[in-house]
């Protein structure tokens, strides 16, 4: 149906609908006038006996035996033709009801007289006597039939027109309602009932109150001019616009994750052509009601000159059933109809709507997002802000609106750290259930390492930030849909500072790290690990977040040859793992006590591979340098160039008898003392399995100065 024909089904004012069918509702009185004296002629006149329907007479009955079959109990009028009730006059609910379902003007005049209680509750009574029954308040088929037909000939055509079929009930304008007392009442005993939206287009109202849980109208302010989007989205949904302003109705399919502005869309659309917008959550809709409730949407939009928009639509295409209503809605509805889902466009849907995509935009457009969603505050934050956030943080218009908002509810003029602290706020929570989240303390001061490894962390943390101009900026991002994130393998013996080096790089991004958490990924049974693995990339990705594999060696080790099922599958976990790997698009950090082990594809997929080594006795004297806080009250006997000497351990080791060796003086009551230090390190050597015993850990060369305090 056009726009121009659909505009005809505006909601009226109660004035202007009194006036439409000021005339229809005149003809109706002088019919029922005219009955109701066919009526009484035929009982013998007017009776005042109160339990007149209520009962049957002999006499009654005896007359209604020689009546002919097929004719009325009473005549409204002769046997000539009747003039129309309801005539469709141009702009009227009965013009835009008979041309949009086809219903002839015996439809229209039986829906007028279905829908007269609904204006007026004086008709519930003259129906009731005019039917003999003070119970049957709306009309049933015989009384239409007799009101309207002039002729026992006419009233068996017109029977057709309460068929199934017809398009009185089957576009379910109408729908026949049968007594409570009768088990199988006969099609003349079953009485007229408008449905709740005809009633209320034809009398006016609001929207239907059975969309009430999961409908809402909306009147949108802004257009797609205002929408900060892809440069093929906003071409596509220009072209939607087109469509839907100039032909028939629409269907259009919008795909992308959750937030990624998909209903800001839809809204936007309705705006610019020039129409209200009706949005169904599908999500709220019952499995049962399907069916019924997209018919009832698409209706509504149609009557209001609304555009439709389903959100939510993933909630229905795991259902077949509900996927197949959907599609069938799309075909039949009149209405410019919007899909919203998580998920592509169905092969099935393909032809019926159009697919328009919305990608995870770049850092240039996620930089103008912070800008539009922080306002006035924008200019306070500072360009140079407002880029980082664009760069760092991969997340969906929706959740930068929302971290905007919590950052200037805290603050109007937000600092780049509370900016940052939103941010982080809207990663996903899905991460937490497959991995743990670690909170990042260290940073280079407090990290002891080689220098070249210290220059690789370096480096690894500038590719981070600098991902957004090599690939997008300079195109590479063009050339290979793979290799777009960052991921790093470090390699070294246990406690050489691994982890303590992921915690680095996440303080100096700023991102969330989170540590994959193997008892809760790999799984027993054939296919849950991949799926279990599916997720975590997925929710990564949407969380912004570095993964750590911590001893990955479990899970990406090598492929070996087949000699039975396990080692296939086996094979097709680390092969998926691989694909999962060079496709993942953010930072993966994969740290490993045995290098040897991993798969050889792995290190090609790797943009850097750091070891970490056991510390030499310079590593080891930073360390203990650092080891203690100041507030730490360490002895004059405890010599930290002794300790780095004497103790050769790695630095995870260093900081296990620091600790331990602070509980003992705590224990005591005193300061560190090289007591407690010896103390700790032996239970540090008994855990390692290691025999000799501690060393003196005293001072033997000349000149050695005892260093108490941190340095």
């Amino acid at each position: 149906m056009s726009r121009a024909a659909t505009c005809t089904a505006r909601a009226r004012s109660p004035v202007s609908l009194v006036a439409e069918l000021a005339d229809a509702f005149v003809l109706l009185d002088a019919r029922l006038d005219q009955a109701l004296s066919a009526f009484d002629a035929a009982q013998g006149g007017p009776t005042l006996d109160r339990l007149r329907g209520l009962y049957v007479t002999s006499a009654e009955t005896r007359r209604l035996l020689r009546r002919p079959p097929g004719t009325p109990v009473w005549e409204a009028a002769p046997a000539v033709s009747l003039p129309p009730l309801w005539i469709a006059k141009p702009g009227t609910a009965a013009a835009f009801l008979g041309t949009r379902y086809g219903l002839a003007q015996f439809d229209l005049d039986a829906l007028l007289i279905a829908c007269a209680p609904e204006l007026d509750l004086r008709y519930e009574r003259v129906y009731a006597y005019l039917q003999d029954d003070v119970t049957r308040k709306r009309p049933h088929v015989d009384f239409v039939l007799t009101l309207l037909c002039a002729s026992p000939e006419d009233r068996l055509i017109r029977r057709c027109a309460f068929a199934p079929d017809g398009p009185l009930l089957k576009h379910q304008i109408v729908e026949l309602a049968k007594d409570a007392n009768q088990v199988c009442a006969p099609l003349l005993a079953q009485s007229l009932v408008p449905d709740e939206q005809i009633v209320r287009l034809v009398l006016g109202g609001g929207p239907d109150s059975r969309l009430a849980a999961c409908c809402r109208m909306d009147h949108p302010q802004a257009g797609l001019a205002s929408l900060v989007l892809a440069a093929e989205t906003r071409a596509s949904l220009n072209q939607a616009v087109d469509a839907a302003t100039r032909g028939p109705a629409t269907a259009v399919w919008l795909s992308g994750p959750a937030g990624a502005g998909k209903a800001s869309a839809a809204a936007a659309v309705a705006h610019d052509t020039r129409v209200d917008l009706l949005t169904l959550d599908a999500s709220r809709v019952v499995a049962s009601d399907v069916e019924a409730t997209l018919r009832r949407a698409a209706r509504e939009a149609e009557f209001r000159r609304a555009l439709l928009f389903v959100r939510h639509a993933e909630a229905w295409l795991d259902d077949r059933q509900a996927a197949a209503r959907l599609i069938d809605t799309l075909r039949d509805s009149a209405a410019t109809v919007l899909v919203g889902s998580a998920s592509s466009i169905p092969s099935a849907m393909l032809g019926v709507a159009l697919p328009i995509e919305f990608p995870t935009l770049g850092a240039a457009l996620r930089t103008k997002c912070w800008r539009a969603a922080l306002g006035p505050s924008a200019a306070a934050v500072g360009p140079e802000t407002l880029t980082s956030l664009g760069r760092r943080f991969r997340l969906t218009p929706g959740q930068i609106v929302a971290a905007a908002s919590d950052a200037t509810r805290r603050s109007p003029a937000p600092s780049a750290e509370h900016l940052s602290v939103a941010a982080r706020s809207q990663s996903s929570r899905m991460l937490q259930t497959l991995a743990d989240k670690i909170d990042p303390r260290a940073g280079w001061d407090d990290i002891v390492l080689p220098e070249d490894a210290r220059a690789q962390l370096r480096e690894l943390c500038q590719r981070a930030e600098s991902r957004h101009r090599v690939m997008e900026d300079w195109g590479f991002a063009r050339t290979s849909s793979r290799g777009r994130g960052v991921s790093a393998l470090f390699a070294g013996p246990s406690g050489t500072g691994k982890t303590m080096a992921a915690e680095v790089v996440a303080t100096a991004l700023g991102l969330d790290l989170y540590r994959i958490d193997l008892a809760r990924v790999v799984n027993k049974y054939i296919g849950e690990t991949e799926k279990n693995l599916g997720l975590v990339f997925a929710a990564a990705a949407d969380s912004n977040a570095i993964l750590f594999f911590d001893e990955a060696d479990a899970l990406f080790g090598k492929r070996s040859d087949v000699k039975d099922a396990h080692d296939r599958y086996a094979n097709i976990e680390v092969s998926y793992l691989l694909q999962k790997m060079e496709d993942y698009d953010g930072i993966a950090i994969l740290s490993t006590n045995l290098a040897d082990h991993l798969d050889d594809a792995f290190t090609r997929r790797l943009a850097f591979t750091i070891p970490f080594s056991m510390p030499d006795e310079a590593a080891r004297l930073d360390m203990w340098d650092r080891v203690w806080p100041r507030q730490t009250p360490v002895a004059a006997d405890v010599q930290r160039p002794v300790l780095a000497r004497e103790l050769r351990v790695s630095g995870g080791a260093i900081r296990n008898i620091a600790v331990g060796a602070a509980f003992y003086a705590a224990a005591d009551g005193g300061a560190v003392s090289l007591d407690h230090v010896r103390h700790a390190a032996r239970r540090e050597f008994d855990k390692q399995g290691r025999t000799g015993g501690v060393p003196p850990l005293r001072a033997t060369a000349p000149g050695q100065v005892p260093v108490a305090g941190r340095g």
